[in-house]
């Protein structure tokens, strides 16, 4: 049974899926799974069941902007993922 304030499902916009998924694979150090959701290209974050997660989205309703969601994911360690935030520009 899910804990009612536990997100079941974000969504993260981008108007490029290809790039968008190569950084955050890149800064995650975990591959994200690309999929389709009725017709949408979609690239899921990495979870396990029963867990929740949610998905890059490629998608002309949904624009990326600076009054966007903001998304907390979990990391372990910043000072790797700084460093590979820098390798990969």
């Amino acid at each position: 049974m899910l804990t009612p304030n536990v997100p079941v499902w974000f969504e993260i916009p981008t108007t490029d899926l290809d790039r968008a998924q190569r950084c955050y694979e890149t800064l995650l150090d975990q591959p994200l799974s690309r999929t389709d959701f009725s017709g949408m290209p979609i690239a899921v974050f990495p979870y396990e069941k029963p867990g929740s997660s949610g998905a890059l989205v490629e998608d002309a309703r949904c624009r990326p902007s600076a009054d966007g969601s903001v998304v907390y994911l979990r990391l372990d360690a910043l000072d790797p993922v700084l460093t590979r935030a820098a390798d990969a520009g």
